[in-house]
């Protein structure tokens, strides 16, 4: 029986290696405006991205509900007003059915 291994290499990318530079940067303080910088910052390579992604869906979602509720009404003004022509000739004819 032959056993084969699989092993997966993965190499660090760009934000990785960013934010190991900005940490050793920090700790070791060579660079003195990376080293007045909070942890909150230091460590934004990692976070800052999903906040991007997260703000950009929330945005498209922001969007197209006003399209939801706004432009729908503006395109359908005609259609409105021509329902609500109908109704009160519903409500009058019902009116003198009724004497």
């Amino acid at each position: 029986m032959k056993v084969t291994q699989i092993i997966n290499v993965r190499r660090m990318g760009f934000l990785g290696l960013l934010t190991l530079m900005f940490i050793f940067l920090k700790l070791t303080a060579l660079s003195a405006t990376v080293a007045a910088w909070s942890w909150w910052w230091v460590l934004s390579p990692l976070w800052l991205p999903w906040v991007a992604v997260v703000g950009f869906i929330l945005s498209v979602a922001l969007v197209l509900f006003i399209g939801a509720c706004f432009i729908d009404g503006w395109t359908s003004t005609k259609g409105y007003q021509e329902r609500k022509k109908e109704k009160r000739r519903q409500i009058v004819e019902n009116a003198m059915r009724k004497r």
